[in-house]
């Protein structure tokens, strides 16, 4: 019994040394790091410093964008990121108000992903964001495959984000758009490239991107698929 207690009061004392050890490395860690051996306030110190440090971007745009110029001397690629950090905004508002809106020139492929997000919500939550400030956009990569040209940028931004009434929070995120332009609709399978397009007139889906008439309203879109850039995708991460 004795020799019982004996043990026991050693593996007593070896794990308040253990636990004195850890204790004392993770109060050295955080006075390091922030400036305090309070853990809890190292904590919100912590998520302070997330609201407020911009998410990074990653890109190669000095690399990508004298591709771009080469094929599409015209094209303003900020009028082209200005687009995308006003699709993310309109993205945001729909989540706010659960309801789908047409965004122009936009694929299949993100009214159905923003409409999934939006069937995702319960009736219950209620979600808005406010003073919505977009830090940058950069070319993140572009691509040239197939007849179709393929732009990916990548978006930070922050936002005031209250969600069912709770504690309004500041959010910093990062958001990828991709953008596609048909270099020749004549050979590209809609279908398998899973692109999904539509009308501008009409919004009716395009069947086929090398139609020069809309099947349903007769009006003519080969000339708009072919010189119009598209929105074909839209993430945060």
């Amino acid at each position: 019994m004795k020799t019982f207690l004996i043990i026991l009061i050693i593996f007593i004392t070896l794990v308040c040394v253990i636990a004195y050890i850890v204790k004392r490395k993770i109060s050295l860690f955080v006075q390091k790091y922030f400036g305090t051996s309070d853990l809890k306030k190292a904590i919100e110190l912590s998520e302070i410093e997330n609201q407020n440090t911009p998410k990074s971007l990653s890109g190669m745009e000095n690399v990508s964008l004298p591709l771009v110029e080469r094929d599409f001397p015209t094209l303003n690629i900020n009028e082209l990121k200005s687009r995308a950090e006003s699709s993310i905004i309109n993205y945001l508002n729909m989540l706010e108000k659960k309801e789908y809106s047409n965004i122009e020139y936009a694929s299949e492929n993100v009214k159905n992903y923003i409409i999934s997000q939006i069937n995702d919500l319960s009736e219950t939550d209620n979600v808005k964001y406010d003073s919505i400030n977009i830090h940058r956009t950069i070319l993140q990569k572009y691509e040239k495959k197939d007849n179709i040209a393929t732009l990916y940028f990548q978006t930070g931004l922050e936002y005031m984000c209250n969600k069912n009434g709770g504690k309004i929070k500041k959010v910093q995120d990062r958001f990828e758009t991709e953008f596609i332009y048909i270099i020749d609709a004549d050979k590209v399978n809609i279908k398998t490239k899973g692109i999904g397009l539509n009308c501008p007139n009409c919004g009716a889906p395009i069947k086929n991107i090398g139609n020069k008439c809309c099947d349903y309203c007769g009006s003519g879109v080969v000339d708009i698929v072919k010189r119009t850039w598209y929105l074909n995708n839209i993430r945060n991460n």
